[in-house]
């Protein structure tokens, strides 16, 4: 994410999709996702990301 944070504070929007082309997936029941803001949509997507076996921090 360092890219979108300078991006944010040189004041750019880059309409180019934020991934890396070739980079290796991994699988998401390894991954531990990490959720800002617990409202109604943080609580739904953490909810759905745990179903598949990932560690969710809120």
């Amino acid at each position: 994410l360092d890219f979108a944070l300078d991006a944010q504070r040189r004041a750019e929007w880059s309409k180019q999709p934020y991934y890396v082309a070739g980079a290796p997936l991994g699988e998401l029941s390894e991954a531990t996702v990490g959720i800002i803001g617990f409202g109604g949509i943080g609580r739904e997507v953490a909810r759905r990301v745990a179903s598949l076996g990932a560690r969710v921090i809120a």
